[in-house]
């Protein structure tokens, strides 16, 4: 695992796990915070109210957050204005279809961690993560704004509308 990117990244992935602490979640750690370095961490108790769970963290932390159904976790997943990608595991492929058509993120990896990412596949978010897609063939739509230009190329001397006449 590298470090972060810089020193407003470090103190931001502090205050997240600092913040859960006090708001009573409980935290495993592995390895020392070194520089720039941040040890891998496991948050347990997280609730939705917690910064963790409404901010990007950009660090090495998985918050855990239980859940008694489907429902009630995409009714906490869904209302964030964060809708980057979502992980979702399961061994049932009618569930992940419904589940992942549910959830309002630009990716929803079944299976698969948030760090998974394919450079042939359309990537963007949803809400704050991004607009539109880069990378495939969707992302000349991300950076293109398409118009319409309508021109009357005759007038009074000149009657001849085909493009290679009336020059």
């Amino acid at each position: 695992m590298g470090p972060l990117c810089n020193a407003a990244t470090l103190q931001r992935v502090v205050d997240h796990v600092e913040d859960t602490r006090a708001l009573g979640a409980d935290i495993e750690q592995v390895g020392p915070q070194e520089a720039l370095f941040y040890p891998a961490t496991v948050l347990t108790g997280v609730t939705p109210g917690m910064r963790i769970a409404q901010e990007e963290t950009f660090g090495p932390v998985a918050p855990v957050m239980k859940v008694s159904s489907v429902a009630e976790a995409i009714g906490i997943a869904n209302p964030s204005e964060l809708g980057l990608i979502a992980s979702l595991w399961t061994r049932d492929l009618a569930s992940a279809w419904r589940v992942g058509e549910a959830l309002q993120h630009g990716t929803v990896n079944i299976n698969e961690t948030s760090n998974y990412w394919d450079q042939l596949a359309p990537f963007g978010g949803a809400g704050n993560s991004g607009v539109g897609r880069e990378l495939s063939q969707w992302f000349l739509e991300a950076f293109t704004e398409r118009k319409l230009l309508v021109f009357d190329l005759g007038d009074a001397e000149h009657h001849d509308r085909r493009p290679e006449g009336g020059w």
